[in-house]
Formats: structure tokens, sequence, C-alpha cells
């Protein structure tokens, strides 16, 4: 790129570097009039970008076909205009039906401070992501622009977090970690909490960030627990998050249950183990997907959870469900409730209403059911989500509230139903 500034003598000197690189092509070539109207442009206005080319082919065209390239960047600072532009030609594009020439000029400031002036640009980003990390209390010294260039990361933040990527990966810094991930970069913080599947409260605050984690867990290999089992019977070191972690293998060795979540080199992963019959069976954990770049001062690395039920959940997801449903039958049984739900299979209790007879159910699919002493009544689809409580999916089902108080009885609520029914 040939940067200079603004001068009488410019325009000359772009078409001269545009001749240059057309040289001997006949086709596809920079329409003069685009050049006119985007030296008009940079008269008039403070900054901008201007790309040209000189038309593409069509889909049909079996054979090599190069076009003329340009740029043309501009930006004011202090009153002085400075402005860059480079002319190359190279492949031309496919197109359905082809593309003649075609020009496109941006207003955006940053872009054109990009190509005009790289190197302040990536002194400015690389100060910028040093003061972000500091924050945090990460290692300011981390390069996160490595391999790319530090001038073409896009760069957004608020007061908590803050976003920096390119085309094709992205970093998000929290109080409580640096994530990143490939892929195009989120065109707001909200949009990349969502994509790693955290708000804001847990990108915050610790505790919340590991109810998250806790959340997301998910086995991987299910065969690795005889492995592991031997490892741990010998005592030997060869597992890398034993070694690192040895807090992980006391919690194994001296508690019956619990889970165990590490952050190994960038992604949390960990292990749940069960004592049944006086047997450990261990399952591995996986969280997706989560990946830490840096740690930062809130980070947790090791998260030791003494929690029977969910261990045993993971590792005997069967067992569980059908601890589940034998617990919601013999609530419902209690509430003269079991015969309506007789032909569902794997349910779970979410909500009940004894006095009134009436429960809120789910199934094995996720879906959720009504429950009266007369029958079970699927709540929409799309809904179910929003329905969980008895009050919000009894609305849904008949069409009407539910009076506020709960020591209604199923006769009473049989005859407003009764009215309802009567009065449309």
């Amino acid at each position: 790129m040939n940067v200079q500034k603004l001068s009488p003598g410019i325009e000359d000197d772009i078409r001269k570097a545009i001749q240059e690189a057309e040289a001997r092509a006949r086709a596809r070539l920079i329409e003069p009039e685009h050049l006119r109207i985007v030296f008009e442009a940079m008269r008039k206005q403070r900054h901008g970008t201007a790309y040209l080319d000189g038309g593409h082919v069509s889909n049909s065209y079996r054979y090599r076909a190069e076009t003329s390239y340009a740029v043309i960047a501009w930006v004011t600072i202090r009153g002085e205009t400075w402005v860059s532009y480079d002319a190359w030609r190279d492949r031309a594009k496919h197109f359905p039906y082809g593309a003649g020439p075609q020009y496109d000029i941006s207003s955006d400031r940053e872009k054109a401070m990009r190509l005009v002036f790289p190197d302040r640009v990536a002194k400015r980003n690389r100060r910028w992501l040093r003061w972000r990390l500091k924050r945090v209390g990460a290692d300011p010294s981390f390069n996160t622009f490595a391999p790319d260039r530090a001038e073409n990361f896009t760069l957004m933040g608020d007061d908590q977090f803050a976003l920096l990527g390119n085309s094709w990966r992205f970093f998000l810094i929290t109080p409580v970690g640096v994530f990143w991930d490939y892929g195009k970069t989120p065109k707001s913080i909200a949009e990349a909490l969502r994509h790693f599947r955290v708000d804001r409260e847990s990108a915050t605050s610790r505790e919340a960030f590991i109810e998250t984690l806790l959340a997301q867990c998910s086995p991987t290999h299910e065969g690795w627990a005889a492995a592991l089992l031997d490892t741990l019977r010998t005592k030997t070191t060869r597992l890398p998050f034993l070694t690192l972690y040895h807090e992980v293998r006391e919690a194994i060795h001296k508690q019956p249950y619990g889970i165990a979540l590490y952050l190994a080199h960038d992604v949390y992963e960990g292990i749940a183990w069960y004592t049944l019959r006086r047997t450990k069976n261990f399952l591995r954990l996986r969280v997706s997907p989560l990946r830490v770049a840096l740690p930062a001062a809130e980070t947790p690395r090791v998260i030791l959870v003494a929690d029977k039920r969910k261990a045993w959940q993971l590792i005997h997801p069967g067992r569980y469900q059908r601890f589940l449903d034998l617990k919601a039958r013999r609530r419902l049984k209690r509430a003269g409730l079991q015969g309506a739900v007789k032909s569902l299979r794997s349910i779970r209790l979410v909500d009940i209403w004894e006095e009134a007879r009436l429960a809120l159910i789910e199934d094995r699919f996720g879906d959720l059911y009504l429950v009266t002493p007369s029958r079970a009544m699927a709540i929409p689809p799309g809904r179910a989500k929003r329905n969980q409580t008895v009050r919000q999916a009894f609305r849904k089902a008949f069409g009407f509230p539910l009076p506020r108080k709960r020591d209604l009885r199923w006769e009473e609520i049989e005859t407003l139903i009764a009215l309802h029914a009567m009065g449309e």
C-alpha cells in the first residue's frame, strides 16, 4: 500500500498505479468513471474506503480469467488528509451471469484507519487489550493477536465485558476468564454471551459461573472408567489432570460420590463418581462450548462438588429416571391422581397442588402434562418452557386463570370450569 498526503497530484499517482497494474490487460479493466466518482468522494468526505474491480465472469466460463482490483482509503487527522492506495490484477470471481465493473465506497473511519495507518491501529489495539486483561486480573502479556495482524481485529466493550475478533475467530473477556472460539465475530456482547451459553450474571460471578458449568456437564468417554480405576488403584500419576490437580485425586479416594471439574488446557473437563455396592463407578465429563484462552483472577481451576444426586444422575441416568418416576407416582397417589398417568412412562413431577388435586408433570421426551383426577392434558408445544407451574399450565389448558388461593378443592375448580364453558 502506498501512503502519502492528499495533494493535487494524488489522482494522477493513483491512475498511474492502476495503469501499471493493468499493463497489457485488455479485458475486465477499472472504469474511469468509477474512479472519478471515488475522487469526488475523497474531496467531500473526511474519511472513507473505496473498493473497485473490473468485473467478473459467469459460472460457465471455464478458462482462467483475471480482473483488476484497486483499494483507496483516506483519513483526515489534525486537518491533514492521508491517502493509501493499491492496485493489482488477480483471478476473477464466478457469478451466475457474470458481473461488470463495479465499485463500493464506505465512510467507516475504523476501516480506513486500518489501511492508512495499520501500525498505529495495531499499537492501539494491543494497548487496549493489555488494559482490558489487567482489569480482570489476567496476564496482560497474553498475545491474542498472534498469528494475525493486530490491526485487523474488531474491538468493542462495556463496563464489564470486552469482545475482539476477526473473520475467523473471536475472544470474549469476562471477569471469570477469557473465552474464545472459531467463527465470525458476533455483532454484540450479548450475542457472544449466548454463543458461550452464559449470561451476564454467570460471566461476572464465580459462584454463578460454577453453577452454569455444573448444569452443562455431559458424559464423553464411557469406556474410560476401567482405565481410571486401575490407575487409581496403582496410585500412578500418568494421567495429566491427576498430576496437575492433587485435590481431585484426594477427593476421589476419600469421598464415596462427587463431581470434579478441572481446567484442562483450554476446556473444562471432569469426573463424576458414585459408589454402588462398595464399587466406585466413574464417568468422564466435558463442558462445551466453553474454551478458556486465558484464566482470570476469578476463573475456577478446580471445582469439587459432593452432590450425591447429581453424580447419580450422570453415572446412572436410567436408575435416576426410575427413581424420579417412582417418587412422582407416590406423590400423585397421595393426591388421588395415579389413574390419569398410567399410560405415561418415565415421568417427573414439576409442580403439584394436593388440595386442588392438580399436578404438572414432564415425561421422558420433555413434554408437559397438566394432571387432573379425570385425565392428563398435554400443554401445547412451544409454550412448555414457560409453563413451569400449575397456575400457568391451567391457564393455557382451560383458557382462564385459577384463583390465587391454593386451598381450593377439585370440586370447586370443576364448577369454575363448567361455568367458564357455559359462558363461552
